[in-house]
């Protein structure tokens, strides 16, 4: 799915354009290397690829996280401490391997059919202003995650934030 692979950790420190940024104050980081749809739809809607989320912390180690489009310990950077995770945004089943926190940390997780799904909702009931690039990379990300909504995982809200979008 293209956006998704982006697997975003979002740092919510840093004032830095894009997605989270806009709802949460973070900056978007990526766990892996971009697919070629993912790349279509970044360059579409002249956006550039995050830094790796490796180099994001690497200057800043201590930087507090919110994992996005996963909750898996299997999944997440090593470079990640897992005391500097503030909070989770998902679509996927927690299962047995999911993270572990010292403290309460801010967990948004719906059986929607797409991570992006759900950042659209939240930009909306927050009443924030979405960019036409920003609206555009999560229509991609909502499409593609829930195969142009034929995917049987795809919801209600999923149509409806396509609609919006």
């Amino acid at each position: 799915d293209a956006c998704t692979r982006l697997r975003i950790s979002v740092s919510l420190t840093n004032p830095e354009p894009l997605l989270l940024q806009l709802l949460h104050g973070g900056i978007p980081a990526r766990a892996s290397d971009i697919n070629s749809e993912t790349k279509f739809a970044l360059d579409y809607w002249k956006l550039s690829c995050p830094d790796t989320i490796e180099s994001v912390l690497e200057d800043q180690p201590d930087r507090r996280v919110c994992l996005v489009d996963f909750q898996q310990q299997s999944q997440m950077s090593p470079a990640i401490n897992m005391d500097n995770i503030i909070g989770v945004i998902d679509h996927h089943a927690i299962q047995g391997n999911a993270i572990v926190t010292g403290n309460p940390v801010f967990i948004d997780i719906r059986p929607w059919g797409s991570m992006s799904t759900i950042l659209a909702h939240s930009f909306a009931v927050h009443e924030k202003h979405l960019p036409k690039s920003v609206a555009g990379i999560l229509l991609a990300a909502v499409l593609s995650d829930t195969l142009n909504l034929k995917s049987p995982t795809t919801t209600k809200w999923d149509e409806r934030m396509v609609s919006m979008l």
